[in-house]
């Protein structure tokens, strides 16, 4: 009964190893399967994403051929966004700041065309008048309010205003790629050499030359 006993222990643990074995095996191919899941997909986004850069590359981008002095926005334009920033932004979210608006507005209605707000709005550029610096913690809508007091043609005058004149969905090879090898051949200094105005614009939540 002994050796009866001590062989049915040894088929056991005998059945138990091969049951371990074949489930460890199991476990291998079905993390290989994934495995190679996973390179299949990413190397079906790579492809795709390669398709998408070559099929935008043979479309020129406006950015690349408008010069950065017309990547303007007209007071009219900012008021009307102003008016979105409103119906947009409700409850406690009611006075977003540029970050929130950009986040929000911004991103979302650039990211097909592929192009900065102020060119999604006018196609073909539009000529600057005036360079605003400011900070992107304020008030939006103080913003806007703050610039339309101080121009009383404020409508019909056209502004150079960062976050809406720079492309704010472009990935960051392709941002410094636009922004240029040195700081005198940004889009910031272009438009800041051919601009009739500079206008620097306060806030009471940040204060701009601390950042």
């Amino acid at each position: 009964e002994r050796q009866a006993a001590a062989r049915r222990a040894q088929e056991e643990a005998q059945r138990q190893a091969a049951q371990r074995e074949a489930e460890e095996r199991q476990a291998a191919a079905r993390w290989a399967h994934e495995k190679a899941q996973r390179q299949a997909a990413q190397q079906a986004e790579g492809r795709q994403a390669a398709e998408r850069r070559a099929q935008e590359d043979r479309v020129i981008n406006p950015m690349k051929v408008i010069p950065a002095n017309h990547w303007g926005v007209s007071g009219r334009q900012l008021e009307d966004l102003a008016h979105q920033v409103v119906q947009k932004f409700k409850g406690r979210d009611d006075n977003p700041n540029v970050y929130q608006v950009v986040e929000k507005l911004i991103k979302p209605a650039c990211a097909a065309a592929h192009v900065s707000y102020s060119i999604l709005l006018n196609p073909r550029g539009l000529k600057c008048s005036t360079f605003v610096t400011h900070a992107w913690f304020e008030s939006f809508l103080a913003f806007v309010d703050d610039i339309r007091k101080h121009y009383p043609d404020f409508d019909s005058r056209v502004f150079w205003i960062c976050f809406l004149a720079n492309p704010q969905t472009w990935q960051t090879a392709e941002l410094t790629a636009l922004l240029g090898p040195s700081a005198l051949q940004s889009p910031f200094v272009i438009a800041l050499q051919q601009c009739e105005a500079f206008l620097v614009v306060r806030n009471t939540t940040k204060n701009m030359y601390t950042r």
